[in-house]
């Protein structure tokens, strides 16, 4: 509007000069041009020049054509008019009226250049001259007509330089007068390819009154690109906006507007780049009686009944790819009684549907002097889900929140506020596809004072019923977590986004290099603003409660096999006086019950910053089931635990910690797949004393009524010894694959630090007690399966440490079987260190027998009876193993089994019950000393070799002394025993008395038997042709004496001559007897019974003496004999009396014939 004026009063101006000049020349149009441009020239210190003038004075009309006005270069054109046409009511000047009956601008155009943010090549033209303001000339203008126009703007300012045209201008005004009002007037033009529209009614010039009305359309926005400041955040980028403004002037009250601003289509970015940020379709700008004071009623004030934005938009968050989109729908914007200067607060207002329902209301007063505002803000009903895209998690949220804040601002200078009020959330959830993993009842949030930006105290922050199913893959990856991680897409390689996708990350300026089409780009040279500068105040937070009532964590984690389950529920948490940044122990108590039953309380105080916790902890009754799958072994646990522990955490990298207490176990179980393996009834775990990482120490260890079972399969596995024999679960693959990873980073720790070496944990446990303990082995390799009990099992162990000058001190006892009794005390070394032991062993009164299926399988015998009697001592020295064993065993007894295995003959020599037999003392006992030696590590050592080697030697020199005394041991080439052998009783021939010799053997004999009372023999008769003779002549004889011995040689050889003496005849006669089969089995038989008998008399039972039903022949001319042979040692048959019968009476026949 001030342009305008300048230019109507420079019209003006130059009507009256040029009439004064025509008047004053008479009509000399030459002369009045050059007057014109003279004068020109000097109001506008700018070249002019006019083609011509022509002057009507009778009509009061001056028509100038052809004006042109240079600038101050003198190159470019200011302005261009194609006619100047004026008509003037030449009386009304005599009385200082200019009464202007019609003027007419035709074909002009103002070329208009821009210089600086402020300078203009015109504003010398139309800058203040600081006089006094005189009152005005009356004016009246009945007609007034610009057609034609054009008006441009040669922007210089902005990069690259801008040119903008208003074309087609059009104005019609009638009646205008600086004595009244009622003028009227009507404009338009085409401004940026944009149609403008003005129209004016009641136009007064001085003082200035009007009525105007002001239409714009389809206005390009992206033109407001090239004016965006440097360091604005959003620019326009392209839309449509129209307006329709209605304006009232008057001098003295001044300006009042009502208007619509109307925006279609609309796009803003950020300066530089081209994605959209903010996008409307349509939204609306109401102004309602904006009153700005510009006359002499409150100048310079101003007075807005009420503003009003409406409409809807779309919000794009660009720092995550995708970008998440957030719609803004029934926005609605008001500020009502705006006053300045400041009168009464002004009253805003905003409410908007919120996406996915619910409403956000805004509703409060605002002052401009000084700047603030108090508001009280109410969300209701607003569902989380559209918002979901703009939390920084990849699941997708549901749920409702509220909020009722009272906030009061200050806006000058730095900005502040403080709200006050409260706010919640409702049934939320994450979402992962079809599952719901984690949800929460209700968040209730109270007493919220915020003041902004440095301060926010809440009063109280109450969790209702939260639960998360808490899932970890067999990866190790949490699917919870990954949930709540920002949905970036993962690169192809499956490594993780890059930092320009995560909520917090910073998006990137564009390369300084790029070419850009924006002027108001910043200048890549320009100095950045200092971090401190950038750096927002810190935030001090504070919580004076937070409080978790009944919540529940379901754990499935596949990492480990089998699965592990487990349910913690009931969770019940408040931590109190929360401040952040961190200031300190915040009080702390938890209660829940853990999976499987039991209860958990913690009690005390924790710390982030940095990381500590001092805790009292109480678990009562905790199921240890659910943690069956850590183990890492294929188990099963079950059991309850308690403990009662003080945990001071002071460090957790690296963890240092301190830990007090006891723990309890009461019905402990381990189990197989095939059976139990352990079971406790209760153990106990007193005086707990850890310094983590350098010390552990614990009073004492009490274990009650244990139970062990160990079996051994027919395929000689020990499934309970097995299971123990840790595999690889994919969570420790996992954790090794992490652990490389990390290592490979460039976090992990340097070599030197990493190699250094770490001071070894010192344990000490003063006391192990374990009390009225059993145990059961079962081996099934043995048919019948071999089962063993112990019973009364105590064990103690005094001092257990890893200190190497302490030993610990052991002592064991238990009843084995039915009789037995193990005792075994001693100390062993610290465990950790080189293995050292002193041990003394004893075991009592163990029934033999019931290791019938060992001696069965291995040596194909069985104890019928018996007693083991053993006492070992065994001491230890790193690898370097030396034992003694005293071994006694009483009244054994064995028999042959079935089967031909006969390990102790394969070792010995012998089979197991000669060996035993030969063994005992009178007594019935074997007593032998087994040293076994050598060294662990020596692959070529076998205990099993050493003890039968030890057992060989024994053996050896215990039997070969007694069987000295009646025989002798034959030897192998491998000191094996190859047969032993003992001397016969001799018999004179033909007779059933022993020789002297033969007499002296028996006695051996039975010496022998009395003082091996085990020992049992064969004696077998043999007879001999000396016996046979003998048996012949005593038959010959008996015959002669009866009848004579010429008579019977006849008899028998008749025709011969009978011999001279009686007993060639005797010789003859027996010679052509018959054996006398008869008489040498009755000649047998006798022989027996006399040693039987002598060894009976002596007292030896003669059950231990077996007479060989079969006699054996001997061709042998002394003599018979009984032989004797040690049970089991019975040869083979030689030559039966039968045989050697035979051959006589073949012989006899051969020599008759």
């Amino acid at each position: 509007m001030r342009r305008r004026y300048v230019w109507l009063v420079f019209m003006a101006v130059l009507v009256l000069v040029v009439a004064g000049l025509v008047h004053a020349a008479g009509g000399w149009s030459e002369i009045a041009r050059r007057v014109a441009i003279n004068r020109l020239h000097a109001m506008t210190g700018r070249p002019v020049s006019i083609e011509r003038v022509e002057l009507e004075l009778g009509r009061g009309r001056v028509a100038v054509h052809g004006a042109r006005v240079l600038d101050r270069d003198g190159a470019s054109t200011l302005a261009t008019f194609g006619r100047f046409d004026v008509r003037l009511h030449l009386p009304s000047l005599l009385r200082g009226h200019i009464w202007i009956r019609d003027l007419t601008i035709a074909d002009s155009t103002v070329n208009v250049v821009r210089t600086g943010p402020r300078d203009f090549n015109i504003s010398d033209l139309v800058a203040s001259t600081g006089d006094k303001p005189r009152r005005p000339l009356d004016v009246t203008i009945d007609h007034f007509a610009v057609t034609r126009g054009t008006l441009t703007l040669d922007d210089r300012v902005i990069q690259p330089q801008r040119t903008w045209r208003s074309e087609r201008i059009e104005i019609e005004a009638r009646d205008l007068s600086t004595r009244r009002g009622g003028g009227t007037a009507t404009g338009s033009s085409v401004t940026a390819g944009s149609p403008v529209n003005l129209t004016m009614t009641d136009v007064r010039l001085h003082p200035i009154h009007f009525q105007a009305s002001v239409n714009l359309a389809n206005l390009d926005l992206a033109l407001a690109r090239l004016y965006t400041p440097p360091d604005a955040q959003l620019t326009a980028d392209r839309g449509r906006l129209g307006a329709t403004v209605a304006l009232s002037m008057d001098a003295r009250e001044g300006l009042r507007v009502d208007g619509d601003v109307r925006l279609a289509d609309a796009v803003l970015v950020r300066p530089g780049r081209t994605e959209p940020v903010v996008t409307t379709p349509a939204a609306t700008l109401t102004i309602k009686d904006l009153a700005i004071g510009t006359g002499t009623v409150d100048p310079g004030s101003l007075r807005l009944a009420r503003l009003e934005l409406a409409g809807r938009a779309s919000l794009f968050d660009r720092r995550v790819s995708p970008a998440r989109r957030y719609e803004v729908d029934g926005l609605r914007a008001t500020a009502e009684q705006v006053t300045w200067p400041v009168t009464t607060p002004a009253r805003i207002a905003l409410v908007s549907r919120v996406p996915g329902g619910g409403e956000l209301a805004v509703r409060g007063t605002a002052r401009l002097q000084p700047a603030a505002a108090d508001v009280r803000v109410r969300l209701t009903g607003t569902e989380l889900a559209p918002w979901s895209q703009f939390l920084p998690a990849a699941g997708r949220v549901t749920g409702t929140a509220a909020a009722d804040l009272a906030i009061s601002a200050r806006l000058e200078g730095q900005l502040s506020a403080r709200a006050n009020g409260t706010a919640s959330l409702a049934r939320l959830a994450v979402h992962d596809r079809d599952r719901t993993p984690a949800t929460i009842e209700r968040i209730d949030v109270s007493g919220v004072a915020w003041e902004y930006p440095s301060k926010l105290v809440v009063d109280r922050v109450v969790v209702r019923r939260p639960s998360a199913l808490v899932e970890r893959d067999a990866g190790g990856r949490l699917k919870l977590m990954d949930l709540l991680r920002p949905d970036a897409p993962p690169s192809a390689t499956g490594a993780p986004a890059s930092s320009s996708a995560r909520p917090d990350a910073t998006p990137r300026a564009p390369n300084a290099t790029a070419p850009t089409n924006d002027a108001t780009a910043p200048d890549p040279n320009a100095t950045a603003p200092t971090k401190d500068a950038a750096a927002p105040p810190a935030l001090d937070v504070t919580v004076r409660q937070v409080r978790l009532e009944d919540g529940a964590i379901q754990w499935r984690d596949a990492a480990v096999k089998p699965a592990a389950q487990a349910d913690i529920g009931a969770i019940q948490l408040v931590l109190t006086d929360l401040g952040w940044p961190w200031r300190g122990p915040t009080p702390l108590r938890l209660n829940a019950r853990a999976p499987g039953g039991g209860t958990l309380d913690a009690r005390g105080t924790v710390n982030v910053a940095p990381v500590a916790a001092d805790l009292r902890l109480a678990l009562r009754g905790a199921d240890i089931a659910p943690y069956q799958p850590y183990v890492g072994y294929p188990i099963k646990i079950a059991g309850r635990g308690s403990a009662e522990l003080q945990l001071t955490l002071t460090s957790a990298d690296p963890l240092t910690a301190k830990v007090r207490g006891r723990a309890e176990l009461t019905q402990a179980a381990v189990a197989s797949e095939t059976g139990p393996i352990v079971s406790v009834p209760r153990a106990e775990v007193v005086d707990i004393a850890a310094d983590w990482p350098e010390r552990v120490r614990i009073g004492s260890v009490r274990v009650e009524r244990p139970m062990a079972m160990v079996e051994r399969t027919a395929d000689g596995r020990m499934p309970a010894r097995d299971v123990f024999v840790r595999q690889g679960s994919p969570s420790d693959r996992a954790t090794a694959q992490a652990s490389d990873r990390a290592a490979r980073s460039d976090d992990a720790p340097s070599a030197s630090v990493a190699d250094e070496p770490t001071r070894p944990l010192a344990v000490e446990v003063g006391r192990i007690v374990v009390s009225r303990g059993a145990a059961r082995f079962v081996d099934r390799t043995v048919s019948p399966a071999y089962a063993e009990d112990l019973s009364a099992l105590d064990v103690e162990v005094a001092n257990l440490t890893t200190a190497a000058s302490t030993p610990a001190k052991l002592r064991l006892t238990s009843k084995v079987g039915p009789t037995g009794a193990f005792e075994v005390s001693g100390t062993v070394a610290a465990f950790g260190g080189p293995l050292a032991a002193d041990l003394d062993a004893k075991l009592r009164d163990f029934t033999v027998a019931r290791v019938n299926p060992y001696l069965e399988r291995y040596v194909a015998w069985n104890a019928r009876a018996g007693r083991l009697f053993l006492d070992q001592r065994v001491r230890v020295r790193g690898d370097a193993l030396d034992a003694r064993n005293e071994v006694r065993l009483v009244q054994l007894r064995v028999e042959r089994a079935a089967g031909d295995h006969d390990e102790a003959r394969q070792r010995i020599g012998l089979p197991l019950g000669m060996i035993v037999a030969l063994m005992k003392n009178n007594r019935g006992e074997i007593t032998m000393t087994l040293p076994v030696g050598g060294r662990l590590d020596d692959p070529r050592f076998e205990v099993k070799e050493a003890i039968w080697g030890a057992v060989r030697a024994i053996a050896i020199k215990t039997i070969t002394l007694p069987v000295s005394w009646i025989g002798r041991v034959h030897f192998t080439r491998d000191s094996k025993i190859a047969d032993i052998t003992v001397d016969p009783a001799v018999f004179e021939a033909g007779k059933t008395a022993p020789t002297a010799g033969g007499r002296e053997q028996v006695g051996r004999v039975v010496e022998f038997l009395q003082r091996m009372p085990d020992s049992r023999m064969v004696i077998t008769p043999v007879i001999t042709v000396g016996d046979l003779d003998a048996l012949r002549q005593e038959e010959a004889r008996a015959m002669i004496d009866k009848d004579g011995a010429p008579r019977v040689f006849a008899a028998r050889f008749p025709g011969r001559e009978a011999p001279a003496s009686v007993e060639a005849i005797v010789a003859a006669v027996a010679a052509d007897l018959e054996p006398p089969e008869a008489a040498a089995h009755k000649l047998a038989k006798d022989r027996l019974a006399a040693v039987r008998t002598a060894i009976k008399d002596a007292g030896v039972d003669p059950e231990r003496v077996q007479a060989n039903k079969d006699t054996e022949g001997l061709e042998a001319p002394e003599g018979g004999r009984v032989e004797f042979g040690l049970t089991d040692t019975l040869k083979p048959k030689r030559h039966l009396l039968a045989e050697l019968l035979h051959k006589l009476k073949t012989l006899l026949a051969s020599r008759r014939s």
